[in-house]
């Protein structure tokens, strides 16, 4: 029988785990104690697409490997506080399992809800979470309160549980202060429940660990999850490469995070396309390998970024375009004002705060504005920037 050809070893799409997630080892490490520690709680955050969900997951695996009980519950869509509750009693329900119904019945009454049990079609039991309260996807108080009934529960039945939550920082959103002050008194009176928060609103989190009138402030221990370093990364993308036998040079890895860093995901979506044309072709990965393969993805996304693009109005769509089309440009300088017609400076900086504000943008310590998405930057050079009169720049990493 013949030898199955290699699977791609770059993996996006799901949550990587195991070889598959890039390298985060530290991370992880400090991840699997704050879930296997009573007396910790650890918030760790950071920009999107930079790996926190599946260094969680991984780190998740490994406590459960260790015997521990391990939960995850994910935020990034819950609709309201309410929501909120029942993924986090969901995630601890599916860990401990069957013999939990009758305890999350309790946790449940403890907050005023009611809990209405189906059947699956693939014959497992799950159930839908009401609560009465009008202002139940806004309260700010109604996690923290199930978060003590759970911890009630768990205390007796001796049982602990590991829980992390991602995306945490929403609760600010539905509940304002009020959210991180409730989420603190309850995190803090927990002895059964072990703790690790996770999200990637960097700058709102931020604001209530460092803010003493926030009510994160000195509540827990917090790691910024930065990128990679670059020696790690590119380490790691050639030994995936390898293992699969294809050979990665140092350049082409290196042109791979200039073009498409620093955040992981997007590294590792063009190292996926890299690894596919150089097994098609059977060709060595070269710097024009990593070119060719960068604007194959940006035309693969290409309706997705026309569709952002018509969205916006004109003075955001001018600014992007001189960010993209002009390296280096003084976006709100006298001279770049006039000379591409952006209007008043009032004008082009409410344009870059909304940009920010939907994270279409990011603004660097030293006040430059860059691209949150590389593959829309490049959409923008390819499709925009033309009609600013100034030539296209290239696809060239060693330029991006």
């Amino acid at each position: 029988m013949a030898a199955s050809p290699p699977r791609n070893p770059f993996v996006i799409g799901r949550l990587a785990t195991g070889v598959a997630l890039a390298d985060r080892s530290a991370e992880v490490a400090r991840l699997e104690q704050a879930l296997t520690d009573v007396d910790r709680r650890l918030v760790y955050y950071g920009d999107r697409r930079m790996g926190k969900s599946s260094a969680v997951e991984e780190a998740a695996v490994r406590a459960r490997k260790r015997g521990r009980v391990v939960a995850v519950a994910d935020l990034n869509v819950a609709t309201g506080s309410d929501d909120a509750a029942r993924r986090v009693l969901d995630a601890v329900y599916r860990e401990i399992g069957a013999g939990w119904r009758a305890s999350l019945e309790r946790v449940a009454s403890a907050v005023k809800a009611t809990v209405s049990w189906t059947m699956t079609p693939h014959g497992l039991p799950d159930f839908s979470f009401s609560v009465s309260m009008a202002d139940a996807a806004t309260s700010p108080t109604l996690l923290p309160q199930t978060l003590d009934a759970l911890d009630k529960e768990l205390s007796s039945r001796r049982r602990v549980v590991g829980l992390a939550i991602d995306e945490f920082q929403r609760l600010f959103r539905w509940g304002g202060d009020d959210s991180g002050w409730a989420l603190k008194h309850a995190i803090e009176r927990h002895t059964h429940i072990a703790y690790a928060l996770t999200g990637s609103s960097r700058t709102l989190i931020g604001e209530f660990l460092k803010d003493r009138t926030r009510g994160l402030w000195k509540a827990v221990d917090a790691l910024e999850f930065g990128p990679i370093p670059d020696a790690e990364f590119v380490h790691w993308m050639r030994a995936r490469a390898k293992a699969t036998g294809v050979t990665l040079e140092v350049e082409p890895a290196c042109a791979m995070l200039r073009v498409a860093g620093p955040r992981t995901r997007d590294v590792v979506q063009l190292a996926r396309q890299v690894w596919d044309m150089a097994t098609s072709m059977r060709k060595p990965v070269t710097v024009a390998t990593v070119a060719s393969a960068f604007d194959a993805l940006v035309a693969e996304q290409a309706p997705l970024h026309d569709r952002l693009w018509q969205q916006l109005p004109r003075t955001q769509q001018r600014a992007l375009m001189v960010l993209a089309g002009v390296p280096g440009v003084a976006i709100t300088a006298s001279d770049t004002l006039e000379r591409f017609e952006l209007g008043a400076k009032s004008t082009v900086a409410r344009s870059l705060e909304l940009l920010t504000k939907d994270e279409v943008l990011h603004r660097r310590e030293q006040g430059e504005y860059v691209f949150e998405d590389p593959y829309y930057r490049r959409w923008v050079q390819l499709y925009a920037v033309p009609d600013l009169g100034v030539p296209v720049p290239g696809a060239d990493p060693g330029g991006a």
